[in-house]
Parts: C-alpha cells; sequence; structure tokens
C-alpha cells in the first residue's frame, strides 16, 4: 500500500503535531506500507534524501526554501503559502504519474489544503484520509473575538463541509473531534492513539542537564508553543510568584521563537515578578526535545485557555510522560486516559492558584514523592503510545478504505 503524507508544517521540530507527523510515517512504514512525506518547508535541520529514508525508513520531499518562508509581510506570506500547497500537490501528482498512490494522509487542514488534496485525490481516484490532530477551528473562532477568531471561523465554514463529504477517513485524537464528526462525515471516522513515542529514542536520552546552567535548587519546566498557551503558563507563574520566598527555584520556558509568544512571556515574568529567577530556551535543536524534558526536576504542564483545550490533544504528552519527570497538569480533553492524579501525575484546578501552590509546594518537599511520579508516568508512556503498534489501526482503516467505492454520490464532482 502506498501512502503519501502531506504536512504542511515545519519537520520534525520539538512541537508536537511535527513530531507526530514524523512518527505517523515511521510506523507505517515499519507496517509494510510504502511511504512517502512531502512538506511545504525547508527541511533543516533534517536533510532529505538517504540518510532520511535510512533514518526513518521512508522518503520526504520539500517544495519551498527557508528565504521564502522567511518572508516578511501579509501578502508575501499568503503567496508562499499557496505557492507552497501547489507544489505539494503538484508534488503529489508526479508521484501518482510514476507509480500510483493508493491514499493520502493530511496532518494540518485549512481549506486550501483540503480543497486542492481533493480535486487530486477525485482526479486519480485515491482514498483521502485526514489525521485531525489540531485544535478545531470550532473552538478557536468561539473563544477567540479578535481577527484570529474571524479567520478561524472562516477557515471553518469553508474546510468543514468539505473534510465531511471528501474525506474517506477521518482519524480523530479524542473524543470530542470522534462525537463531533461521526455525527456529519460521510467517510469512517476513528479515534486513534492521540500521541506517539518511539521507545528507542527514549531509552537513548542523555539527562539533559547540558541545557540548563548550573543551579542548586528547584529547575522548573513549562512548554510554550504559540502565544495562546499563555493562558496556561499564567497560573503557574502566580503560583510561583507566592513561593518565591519559600522555594529556591529556576523556571524555565521553552517557547517558540514567534515574537507575539516571546513577548507575551516577558510581559508575564516582568508582571510577576520571575523574571530575573526565569531562563527562555529557543532554540532547541529537535533531537534534544526529549533531554530537556528529562533535565527538569518538575514539569509544569501548561496548556491552551480550556475552551480551545478541550477541542485537540497535547502532542507533546507522550515526551512529558516518557521522560520520567514528575508533571503538575491541568486535566482537559481525554487526558483523563493517560494521567491519574497521585499516580503519574498531580492534577490541578486551572482557575484555582492555591492548588498549584499545594502540588508544586509537594513535589518540592518530597524527593520520593517526585521519583515515583515520575517512574509512573514513564510507564505509562512506555505502554500506552508506541508508536509502531500506534499506526498498526491507521494502516487496518486505510486498507479498509481502499476496499470501499469512492466517498461521494453518483455524478457529484468536486
Amino acid at each position: 500500500m502506498r501512502i503519501v503524507i502531506v504536512s504542511r508544517g515545519k519537520f520534525p521540530g520539538y512541537d508536537g503535531p511535527a513530531r507526530r507527523v514524523k512518527y505517523l510515517g515511521a510506523g507505517l512504514a515499519k507496517n509494510g506500507c510504502d511511504v512517502s512525506l512531502i512538506v511545504a518547508y525547508p527541511p533543516d535541520p533534517v536533510p532529505c534524501g538517504e540518510e532520511f529514508v535510512n533514518t526513518y525508513g521512508y522518503r520526504y520531499d520539500h517544495t519551498i526554501q527557508r528565504e521564502q518562508t522567511d518572508a516578511t509581510g501579509f501578502w508575501k506570506k499568503l503567496y508562499y503559502k499557496l505557492a507552497g500547497t501547489a507544489r505539494v500537490y503538484a508534488s503529489v501528482a508526479r508521484m501518482q504519474a510514476a507509480k500510483p498512490v493508493d491514499a493520502m494522509l493530511l496532518c494540518g487542514v485549512g481549506f486550501v489544503e483540503l480543497f486542492v488534496a481533493s480535486c487530486i485525490a477525485w482526479r486519480f481516484g485515491i482514498k483521502l484520509a485526514v489525521d485531525k490532530n489540531d485544535v478545531n477551528y470550532r473552538l478557536k473562532s468561539r473563544s477567540r473575538r479578535s481577527l484570529y477568531g474571524l479567520l478561524s471561523g472562516i477557515n471553518m465554514a469553508l474546510s468543514e463541509p468539505l473534510l465531511n463529504r471528501r474525506a474517506d477517513v477521518i482519524f480523530t485524537v479524542n473524543t470530542y473531534l470522534y462525537d463531533l464528526y461521526r455525527k456529519t462525515a460521510r467517510g469512517r471516522v476513528r479515534h486513534i492513539i492521540p500521541s506517539f513515542i518511539d521507545c528507542r529514542e527514549i531509552e537513548k536520552e542523555q539527562s539533559g542537564d547540558d541545557l540548563f546552567e548550573h543551579f542548586d535548587g528547584v529547575k522548573f519546566l513549562s512548554v510554550v508553543t504559540t502565544s495562546y498557551h499563555l493562558y496556561g503558563v499564567i497560573p503557574f507563574a502566580s503560583a510561583l510568584a507566592l513561593l518565591r520566598d519559600k522555594v529556591r527555584f529556576r523556571l524555565y520556558l521553552l517557547c517558540s521563537q514567534d515574537p507575539e509568544t516571546l513577548e507575551g512571556v516577558d510581559r508575564l515574568l516582568v508582571e510577576k515578578d520571575l523574571k530575573a529567577c526565569s531562563t527562555i530556551l529557543t532554540r532547541v535543536p529537535p533531537e534534544s526535545a526529549h533531554s530537556v524534558y528529562a533535565g527538569a526536576d518538575i514539569i509544569l504542564n501548561a496548556q491552551q485557555e480550556p475552551e480551545i483545550a478541550e477541542g485537540g490533544f497535547p502532542g507533546k504528552t507522550a515526551e512529558i510522560l516518557a521522560s520520567g519527570t514528575p508533571i503538575i497538569t491541568t486535566m482537559f480533553s481525554d487526558l483523563h486516559l493517560c494521567y491519574v492524579d497521585g499516580s503519574n501525575c498531580l492534577v490541578v484546578t486551572y482557575d484555582d492558584v492555591a492548588s498549584y501552590v499545594r502540588a508544586i509546594s509537594a513535589l518540592c518537599e518530597s524527593a520520593e514523592l517526585r521519583e515515583r511520579l515520575g517512574g509512573e508516568g514513564r510507564k505509562t508512556a512506555l505502554r500506552e503510545f508506541e508508536y509502531i503498534r500506534g499506526t498498526k489501526q491507521i494502516k487496518a482503516e486505510i486498507s479498509d478504505a481502499l476496499q470501499s467505492p469512492p466517498n461521494r454520490v453518483d455524478g457529484e464532482s468536486v
């Protein structure tokens, strides 16, 4: 079975969606599929060609150069987005001409990508599968009154009908999305493993201590991948501000290089008087992501605001659990399926800063508790999120879809 994975995001990165794409491809290849990955962004720092094939077991191509993705200005960015999308699907068409493609698996779906993909799938008789690993646009638009929310709403209004009518298989990463699409989609809707890890990579990890400056107190780590994740960091920062005179600590924030995110983090640290005891990490090599988690003493699992978070599943969940570092987290979406309060993590209430203070204090005061929670978290990750086992269902569902008639009514055109 020949599968082409299409992603619009950078690859593989340390963010959850990008690493998920890597594991999807590697897992399907390990399960006997002929896999190719095409992305609209440059390969740096991961090479294309034979080196990539030898490492991950499948092919990887890109369609836009770095100077194009670094372009500034709305119209330039829009142009390169459209051009990149067109080139990605032109690559799919060339692959189809060389050797028939059985299915396309889209990761990260907007209207433009979905429209062009559905046209190509219809034209060549390719099954169209969609991995809904991102936060649902419906919740984004509902919780935002800004221009971003308006654009999310428009994207939803355009893309959802296409997704429901054209996708042969929709893979959903949480119950919310599963319930949403099974009511409206013509194709099959399946609930799959939401986060992947490679046990071999985990076993080869280093401690990550070299990524942190020497410090004899408690090292906290929180991940802030976009400006919207700041909402999850705020109560943690508020709790640490209350504990500043009681606990000797340093807060590390693993951030994207997005200027809006960095500005928001800086304002928060100044407001809470935490800037002097905080370090922002931005240029962390993708291969060091696991080590960053393992090098901290306590992970503060900051999430998006609850209204948005409910519609997705944090891709870093498996990696954070696998690090063996104790976690303090809020509970939302389907996290209850892997996080168990008092067993492999400590759960706090999103709008109750006092619960954050209690959880942080408990872990700071007990090395035994930190070791126990971290060890159980690692066991959970290795048991639940292994990528080869997790992608078997994806292969099976796509294989079943290949035996089904096209997902359109007679006489209907794209």
